[in-house]
């Protein structure tokens, strides 16, 4: 199953989901999980929901980890493709990925291990509250990961829910720390590279997604 976590994204998941209808993906195997949006939005993915995708709302706000949780929690599937709604997906990485997955692995879009990103406010002390650690070996982009339930099962009970932004944040760091704790192996279909970034392109330039910069409501 596809999870797509939300937040207001008109704007941007309309095109996400584009890119997986070409991939020829029922809408029925695609869970999209709000995080507390207007009104407006929540009756457009009603609308969605009418079409036969699965739509759950989230009371409250738990960002990215706290959706894939309820999702995971909801729903069965054998596979977990966990994304965020602001994103364009270049090749059916859905076909690709799933044959590589074992109870042992789990891919993501893109790790990044530089140390810089423990200097960002809270984000230190987020991870050595949590999880008792100062360092970090692999950090998942944008908390994007792809795993048999298996996997997921074993390490969901260890995930933190964040409570705002900075703590979704710094769960980039901290869900890489629970996979190795289960000696999970993580691998990046690539690596983060900072010449390769610039979002005020609005888009990355990664060879399997681009990353949408949007404004939030």
């Amino acid at each position: 199953m596809i999870v797509i976590a939300t937040h207001n994204g008109k704007d941007v998941i309309k095109n996400l989901l584009l890119d997986i209808k070409s991939f020829n993906i029922p809408n029925n195997e695609i869970c999209i999980v709000d995080n507390k949006s207007s009104n407006s939005y929540i009756s457009y993915l009603m609308g969605l929901k009418y079409m036969g995708y699965k739509v759950l709302l989230n009371p409250i706000p738990s960002y990215m980890t706290g959706a894939f949780r309820l999702a995971i929690d909801t729903f069965k599937s054998d596979v977990w493709f966990c994304l965020q709604d602001s994103i364009r997906i270049k090749q059916n990485i859905f076909e690709q990925i799933t044959p590589l997955l074992t109870d042992k692995n789990v891919y993501t879009f893109l790790t990044f291990n530089s140390q810089e990103i423990l200097g960002n406010p809270g984000v230190r002390e987020f991870i050595n509250f949590n999880y008792h650690m100062n360092s970090y070996k692999t950090g998942l982009f944008g908390v994007m990961f792809f795993a048999k339930d298996s996997v997921v099962q074993q390490v969901k009970n260890d995930w933190i829910i964040p409570k705002n932004k900075w703590e979704d944040a710094s769960m980039e760091i901290g869900i890489g720390l629970v996979f190795e704790k289960y000696n999970i192996e993580i691998i990046g279909m690539d690596v983060y590279d900072g010449s390769k970034i610039n979002i005020y392109e609005g888009s990355t330039v990664y060879p399997f997604f681009d990353k949408i910069c949007k404004k939030r409501q």
